[in-house]
């Protein structure tokens, strides 16, 4: 089983997202962006499931500090959005993530997008860091 990092400031969403998702992957969630690129700092995941950061604000900014990471560590990221609308999916891509859904989605459409960006095969390997 993989680790995936959930970010959702929704506490419902999150649980439930981490007991979903929890079945068939080891889960860690945190609140914000913040909170993930702390957890990073000494922990390892192969995907990173976050919830959409208004464009412009500070959480937005971790949250683009979190797609950097993502990125040197070769792990794909799915951004929720809300309401499907297209604005987030947008600033969502622009970002550069892998993925998007917009909520409420279907919890199988759910799994099936996580299952593609955990596709066997995919580079995951972390990079070393250089001191």
């Amino acid at each position: 089983m993989e680790n995936i990092l959930i970010v959702e400031s929704n506490t419902m969403m999150r649980l439930f997202l981490a007991n979903y998702l929890g079945d068939n992957h080891f889960v860690k969630a945190v609140k914000s962006p913040a909170e993930a690129l702390e957890w990073l700092e000494g922990n390892d995941a192969a995907l990173i499931l976050a919830d959409y950061q208004t464009k412009n604000s500070q959480e937005y900014q971790d949250l683009s500090q979190l797609k950097r990471q993502a990125d040197l560590y070769t792990m794909p990221m799915i951004i929720l959005t809300d309401n499907d609308k297209s604005e987030q999916r947008i600033h969502a891509l622009e970002l550069g993530v892998s993925d998007s859904i917009s909520k409420p989605f279907s919890p199988i459409e759910l799994s099936l997008r996580v299952n593609v960006a955990l596709k066997p095969g995919q580079l995951r390997t972390r990079l070393q860091k250089v001191a």
